[in-house]
């Protein structure tokens, strides 16, 4: 479906990312960098994005990569609760405890008050992940 509006207009950063996304997902990495990479390149605020490449760069391994694209989120997105569950598990594979135990109290914090909902993106991605599935 993406790679269909690529083809059609393939500066659609929406498209980009999103296929981007779904190759990350699917283990496609290299395929996965150069989409969300273009999408950076065209949307360098977008949020969203930059968290992608924090999870692409965490999948590679590279820890330290993705402990500071995922910050450059967070502070900017404080209340974004998937983004703190992300750090816990890269806090935890770094060892760093206190973080851990802090994006714990974060994440907890934030389900109480109901802001553990998805992004518009995401649910846009989980609507079209979901019939394509079908």
């Amino acid at each position: 479906m993406f790679e269909d509006e690529l083809t059609i207009n393939p500066q659609d950063p929406n498209a980009v990312a999103l296929l981007g996304c779904l190759y990350r997902q699917a283990g496609r990495v290299e395929e996965a960098a150069a989409l969300l990479n273009k999408a950076h390149e065209q949307r360098p605020d977008d949020l969203d994005i930059v968290f992608q490449l924090g999870l692409l760069a965490q999948s590679q391994g590279d820890n330290q990569q993705a402990l500071k694209l995922l910050q450059s989120v967070e502070e900017k997105r404080p209340d974004d609760a998937s983004v703190h569950i992300v750090l816990v598990r890269l806090y935890s594979k770094l060892k760093r405890l206190e973080d851990v135990e802090r994006e714990h109290a974060i994440v907890d914090r934030l389900n109480a008050q109901g802001k553990n909902a998805p992004t518009v993106k995401e649910r846009a991605l989980f609507e079209v992940v979901g019939k394509s599935l079908e």
